[in-house]
């Protein structure tokens, strides 16, 4: 893996924080790909809004466990919506660009485990989910 710059890295850790908290927010009698998309989408759009609460709630507790441990030292908190917001905060514009730019390409489901792939601005990312209790979280760490 190439090291990304700092900034790189946060952007990945905040959007796979983001792409976990629309789960939640899926309405019943969606297919499971369509819960899927949602939990990306919504995901993102908490990093757009620096809501650090919906964010974390899209991850897994592994997730969210790695996300915080990459950025303590920085934030000073253990608390992952915390951590999250004061994150989300320090996006300049151009970076939230990156954010709108998401296009999801693709879903591949195999049991309770699905990969998605998102087109940003010049790089494309495989999000890694998982079902749990019936939602799907997101379960990519940070990366970097």
């Amino acid at each position: 893996m190439v090291p990304q710059p700092p900034s790189r890295r946060r952007r990945w850790a905040l959007a796979l924080a983001a792409l976990a908290a629309g789960s939640c927010l899926a309405a019943c009698g969606q297919s499971d790909q369509d819960k899927i998309k949602d939990a990306v989408r919504n995901y993102i759009q908490a990093v757009l809004d620096d809501n650090g609460k919906a964010a974390c709630d899209l991850l897994t507790a592994d997730a969210a466990k790695a996300f915080v441990d990459k950025v303590k030292a920085q934030v000073k908190t253990t608390d992952c919506a915390t951590a999250f917001k004061t994150e989300a905060g320090t996006l300049k514009d151009d970076e939230k660009a990156v954010y709108r730019s998401a296009v999801l390409k693709g879903v591949t489901i195999n049991n309770d485990k699905a990969i998605v792939t998102v087109q940003f601005t010049g790089v494309s990312k495989d999000i890694s989910l998982e079902k749990v209790n019936g939602d799907w979280k997101i379960s990519t760490g940070p990366t970097g």
